[in-house]
């Protein structure tokens, strides 16, 4: 072989490598799109209204709704990506940098007797509540997502009352 048809041969095995990668890289990008359709399919089939989907980049997709808990609108996303995850926001409040401490201490509280869920404080200061659904990518169960979003729900109404007496006490 002479080293012309090795320079030749290399560049070809670096194309199909790029093919590859790019062939790779598009089906990773598809399943984020795959979550969101079965998702809107699922809501469309069953009638569920009020969602609004968004495309933050190739790689996130978000259901933005709303849930009303206690008379609150609490913004609730759910966040698909190219991961296993699937992540169920709920904003709750946004609350000042002199409430963060006695509210985080709260806060881990609710972790530690919830531990399915997460709440925490963003950099914003908004007090957030967020439920992780692993699934492999053909195992994805888009009923599960609107089920514990419905969980959720539960959860906020027997506990947003008390997160709140906590964040506006004057302690």
């Amino acid at each position: 072989m002479t080293k012309t048809e090795k320079n030749v041969e290399t560049t070809e095995a670096e194309i199909k490598n790029t093919k590859k990668s790019k062939s790779t890289q598009a089906k990773e990008q598809t399943i984020a799109a795959k979550k969101i359709t079965a998702l809107k399919d699922f809501a469309d089939k069953n009638g569920i209204k009020g969602l609004e989907y968004i495309q933050i980049n190739e790689n996130n997709l978000l259901i933005n709704t709303k849930l009303l808990i206690e008379g609150q609108v609490l913004p609730l996303f759910v966040v698909v990506n190219n991961t296993v995850y699937t992540y169920i926001q709920a904003h709750l409040v946004t609350i000042t940098a002199e409430k963060q401490a006695e509210t985080l201490k709260y806060l881990n509280e609710l972790n530690n007797e919830f531990n399915m869920l997460k709440y925490s404080v963003n950099p914003q200061g908004n007090v957030v509540l967020t439920f992780s659904v692993p699934s492999a990518d053909d195992k994805f169960e888009p009923a599960l997502i609107f089920a514990l979003v419905d969980q959720l729900k539960v959860h906020l109404e027997d506990h947003f009352s008390g997160l709140m007496e906590k964040i506006w006490s004057k302690k």
